[in-house]
């Protein structure tokens, strides 16, 4: 299991900086963020460590309140540690609830998605996660086909299954996210076809409704291949960027004949929901 590196930055004031630095470390292949009291954490992969890159982000940043950073190597084995053993549960509104496989079960909610966690992301506690946990249960999905691109943990693809799905493709570039989706699934006795790989792995399928929660520039990348796999009346829900980013990710949707239908927002970051049109 890999290794990560964890930048913890100090920002005084916490905005604008974090959500500027968010951005332009999410273009240096940072894969998951975490707010602090006093800043934010930043982790990538060992592989792909930036420090030349991250030292003059902090510079640049100075004048608007990155005060300094530190850094920090954090083992595979104890990075998984670290989240199994503070992992509370997630609801998202009352129809949802993500749990690790050490709570109790909660018979009164209409989905319980069980999920061992490998990685910080995709476990339901980023807003941008739980946003799109929300539009899912607001997403008659029963009988369709889903396409998880980005899938992390698996969450949202699973979570579509239990909800009446009728099929599910999961991918993700991470090798790690890729065996943990795998995982998840067995755990809550359900089948998903899971793959290596970005937007091209789902190109050429067909699909009643895609989940991508990556980052706004992966998004705008891909929207025309999401659009084209997208079967007529089929339904996109997108997240991983902030609200500040909405118009532009709104016209690129736009722009592939996607109709805009819903937004949703928590503490800065966005999720939107298209429609292919004919």
């Amino acid at each position: 299991m890999k290794n990560y590196i964890c930048y913890e930055f100090s920002l005084d004031p916490l905005q604008p900086a974090g959500e500027i630095l968010v951005s332009a470390l999410a273009d240096l292949d940072f894969e998951s963020f975490e707010d602090t009291e006093t800043g934010l954490r930043a982790y990538i992969s060992e592989a792909d460590d930036r420090t030349s890159e991250v030292a003059e982000c902090a510079r640049e940043y100075a004048d608007i309140g990155v005060k300094g950073y530190r850094r920090e190597v954090i083992p595979g084995q104890n990075w998984n540690a670290v989240w199994e053993a503070d992992y509370p549960s997630v609801r998202a509104g009352d129809a949802v609830l993500v749990r690790a496989p050490f709570h109790p079960a909660d018979p009164g909610v209409e989905t319980e998605v069980v999920i061992s966690p490998k990685m910080s992301f995709g476990t339901g506690h980023h807003a941008t996660t739980r946003l799109m946990l929300l539009f899912l249960a607001d997403t008659d999905v029963r009988g369709r086909r889903i396409a998880d691109v980005g899938c992390g943990t698996g969450v949202l693809a699973i979570a579509a299954v239990l909800r009446g799905a009728a099929a599910a493709k999961a991918v993700d570039i991470e090798d790690i996210a890729v065996e943990n989706t795998e995982e998840n699934a067995a755990l809550n006795g359900v089948k998903i076809d899971v793959e290596k790989g970005g937007a091209e792995a789902v190109a050429g399928l067909r699909f009643d409704l895609i989940l991508a929660n990556i980052n706004k520039n992966v998004l705008c990348r891909d929207m025309s291949v999401y659009s084209k796999s997208l079967n007529e009346g089929g339904t996109l829900l997108l997240s991983g960027f902030f609200t500040s980013d909405t118009d532009e990710v709104r016209a690129s949707a736009g722009d592939c004949g996607l109709k805009f239908e819903a937004e949703r927002a928590e503490d800065g970051w966005a999720s939107l929901k298209f429609i292919k049109t004919a």
